[in-house]
């Protein structure tokens, strides 16, 4: 992984606000942890954040522009690793561009506080990528609790969230997924268990850098 042409290819999905100044200090972040061609892909559409949260075409259609490029991204560079990372409802757009791909070109798609049913089905995702992990946090319990409760999760049902309890439906027990919980640990790096904590710019150098190559490396 220390030669330039192994470095991973990583793609940034931000939640239903866009890409605002915390995502752009995580990309920083990620970068100072090792993923140095890391960007950011902003998918949303409207300036209101619950229609970006909810609208299922939006999410379609930014996962459309997603799995094209990955699809041409590997053609080209088909030994260049891709990573991807969606924060809150990024992850649901990550798991509409996977069910897209007819192949597993996505090596690692990785979940941070996923606004997305806990018993969502995974099985079509799973196909486009090697790996999926789902890091998740009871003390999200605002948002991906009592949030997605009332207002909905992503994929418009009304529940506690993947990014709250973990995924828990079919390919749940798929030995493709890995679910991370919280680790009090994390507090020394500014993620006090939320759901924009994880967004803090210590925590993705310190901690989620090195964890997704780490993971790269298995």
């Amino acid at each position: 992984m220390s030669a330039s042409h192994h470095l991973p290819t990583v793609i940034y999905l931000p939640g239903m606000q866009g890409a605002m100044l915390s995502d752009r200090w995580f990309v920083r972040g990620l970068r100072r942890g090792g993923l140095k061609r890391c960007r950011t892909f902003d998918w949303t559409r409207s300036r209101w954040w619950l229609v970006n949260l909810r609208n299922r075409r939006t999410h379609q259609q930014g996962a459309v522009k997603l799995a094209r490029w990955i699809a041409r991204r590997k053609q080209r560079r088909p030994s260049q690793p891709i990573v991807l990372i969606g924060h809150s409802t990024g992850a649901m757009v990550i798991l509409d561009a996977l069910e897209r791909l007819d192949a597993p070109h996505v090596d690692a798609a990785w979940f941070i506080a996923a606004a997305v049913s806990s018993d969502y089905d995974l099985s079509a995702a799973l196909n486009g990528a090697r790996r999926l992990v789902n890091m998740h946090s009871p003390g999200d319990w605002l948002v991906l609790g009592a949030g997605t409760t009332l207002f909905g999760t992503a994929d418009g049902l009304y529940r506690k969230s993947a990014g709250f309890s973990g995924f828990t439906g079919t390919g749940s027990d798929d030995p493709r997924l890995r679910q991370v919980p919280y680790d009090p640990k994390w507090l020394a790096s500014g993620h006090l268990g939320g759901h924009t904590t994880p967004l803090f710019r210590l925590f993705a150098r310190d901690v989620l850098g090195p964890m997704v190559l780490a993971e790269l490396s298995d």
